[in-house]
């Protein structure tokens, strides 16, 4: 289960594996200034528990933190939070088995996931690809209310 967080100034993402109760932290932020504390992702964490309905404090209030590209700026944590959902989502489906009747078994260890890299011109060529598609979508793209 994947989990943006969001604070006044930096998006970053928490990792949750049901069964195995593990939570990881996907953050591109780097050194105190934009990286996310333990104390920022309590409330979220205690949010989880309740929307799961799990015991209270059965996640731990402290996320492994997964090896991440680190953002190159103070801006492009948005970008790497999508990117490395896609590529979580990627791993997941992707390295996963099929059962004897051939129903896929994912895989959800996040030890052998390995971080999308990410350079300033990938981010430019993947915003554009962004706002393509989502000008493509049926009502005009982000942001845009029709008045139909």
């Amino acid at each position: 289960m994947l989990f943006p967080v969001q604070t006044a100034q930096h998006w970053s993402m928490l990792v949750y594996i049901p069964g195995r109760n593990e939570l990881h932290a996907a953050d591109s932020g780097r050194g105190k200034m934009f990286a996310h504390t333990d104390l920022q992702y309590a409330p979220y964490i205690g949010t989880l528990e309740k929307v799961l309905d799990l015991s209270d404090k059965c996640i731990t209030r402290s996320p492994s933190r997964l090896a991440v590209t680190t953002q190159p700026n103070s801006f492009d944590c948005g970008y790497h939070v999508v990117l490395n959902a896609l590529s979580i989502a990627d791993h997941v489906i992707s390295n996963g088995k099929k059962d004897e009747e051939g129903s896929a078994i994912v895989n959800l260890d996040m030890k052998a996931w390995t971080p999308p890299l990410s350079t300033p011109s990938e981010v430019r060529i993947y915003r554009k690809e962004l706002a393509e598609r989502a000008a493509a979508l049926p009502f005009g793209g982000v942001g845009v209310v029709s008045a139909e």
